[in-house]
């Protein structure tokens, strides 16, 4: 939208939709996906945006006219009975804000390690938790260094619990970056360099 005076300059489908099979394997409904993350980013003087989404999926996107310079594979392995369990109690609508999957792929900008002076994308996932208490998908906590150039992992550190961490903190410690990690119920945080 223009920021000064409203208007739509352009608007661009992001999110993969999903097919979603009942548990005798029969073909359910199709389910559009949201966007959760939009961080904005200058990569070779242009204005870009890091965008995460319901997909499992992370996307570079041109804000001059919405299109995608690259996407990462999905970041997140989604079971499929859990997907039908999950989107059938939400009568077959996305995530929003105050459901149990909202927010499990979390993006920010970090201090560029792959030595081209461009901020690194920091990818936190949590795999979701339907209401019993059970896993809700089949993949892993984790967080991902992206590449912001080029859309590749440049590291992953999986199994971590991220299940009530609605973000991570970047401090420096002897001029080393560190990630802080909010850890629940201990009322501690953890540190990862």
């Amino acid at each position: 939208l223009s920021g000064r005076v409203g208007n739509l300059i352009w608007q661009s489908k992001i999110a993969e939709r999903c097919i979603v099979f009942d548990d005798r394997g029969n073909k359910w409904a199709t389910i559009d996906r949201s966007v959760w993350d939009i961080v904005p980013i200058e990569i070779q003087g242009k204005q870009k945006a890091i965008v995460s989404s319901e997909d499992g999926k992370v996307r570079l996107i041109n804000l001059e006219d919405g299109t995608c310079d690259w996407e990462t594979s999905s970041l997140i392995e989604y079971s499929s009975s859990s997907l039908y369990e999950y989107y059938r109690q939400k009568n077959r609508l996305p995530t929003s804000p105050g459901d149990f999957n909202f927010f499990n792929l979390r993006v920010s900008v970090v201090e560029d390690v792959s030595g081209d002076s461009i901020g690194e994308i920091l990818a936190s996932t949590y795999v979701g938790e339907r209401a019993e208490g059970k896993g809700g998908y089949a993949g892993v906590s984790g967080l991902f260094l992206i590449d912001s150039a080029s859309g590749k992992v440049i590291w992953q550190e999986t199994g971590l619990n991220l299940k009530n961490m609605a973000r991570v903190e970047i401090a420096y410690l002897d001029g080393k970056q560190v990630i802080l990690l909010p850890q629940e119920k201990s009322g501690s945080i953890a540190r990862v360099e």
